[in-house]
């Protein structure tokens, strides 16, 4: 086995913590994502102008200028994305950025801040993270721009905005994100708004309009999964 291309601590955290598919669980290399089976078998999404067809399902106006995700929400990229909000899979935010980063880049696209939706401070301390903070991390080094997490906060609700109906998400969305007393202005600054999935898009639409409000001059939206609410895209995939 030629371990030239190794580190040495590299190959000892192979050998005591192997590196697993973050789809199957399968032992693969150190430097891998997926097993070939699951990184054969993604969902990726073709390119498709997300603000037109939020504002077209919602008959609200979309207050975000631009959105992309990688993968529809479904298959080995729903198993990866569920793993990350358990830890498991925060290489999967790593590859996930990598390559959103090329399609902004393809798109013309850049920014002066990235930043996350926000996550209440209990599950916070109850998960010991945000993956979308973490998935905006990875963004941020692959685009060579930085970041500020303290912009908007999120008030603790009882209720998961996954498990509500599509006005009920936007009514819940309405009133549980605020601007952070600590937020900076952001006047003439673009920015990238980093989600895990982009559900009906209540969430990114609520946030986007609180960065505006804060000055920001265009609001990209960079999800990892995308759902199909309607039905009309995913099905062409």
């Amino acid at each position: 086995m030629d371990l030239t291309f190794l580190t040495r601590s590299d190959f000892w955290l192979d050998i005591i913590f192997p590196n697993r598919c973050v789809s199957c669980d399968k032992t693969i290399a150190w430097n891998e994502t997926f097993c070939d089976k699951c990184g054969a078998d993604l969902p990726y999404i073709e390119d498709i102008p997300w603000q037109a067809v939020f504002a077209m399902q919602t008959d609200e106006p979309a207050n975000f200028d631009y959105a992309n995700a990688l993968f529809w929400y479904k298959g080995n990229a729903k198993s990866a994305v569920l793993a990350l909000k358990s830890r498991n899979g925060v290489n999967f935010a790593k590859f996930a950025a990598k390559y959103l980063a090329m399609k902004f880049e393809t798109d013309g696209l850049s920014a002066d801040i990235i930043t996350a939706v926000p996550m209440n401070a209990k599950k916070v301390r109850r998960r010991g993270y945000n993956q979308a903070q973490v998935f905006a991390e990875y963004l941020s080094k692959n685009m060579d721009i930085k970041t500020d997490f303290v912009l908007l906060k999120r008030r603790s609700t009882s209720t998961e905005q996954h498990t509500l109906a599509k006005k009920e998400r936007l009514a819940a969305a309405e009133n549980a994100y605020f601007i952070s007393p600590r937020a900076a202005d952001l006047s003439g600054k673009r920015v990238i708004l980093c989600d895990d999935i982009f559900t009906s898009g209540a969430t990114v639409n609520k946030c986007a309009a609180l960065l505006k409000e804060l000055g920001a001059k265009s609001v990209s939206v960079a999800t990892i999964c995308r759902t199909d609410t309607s039905g009309k895209f995913e099905s062409n995939a």
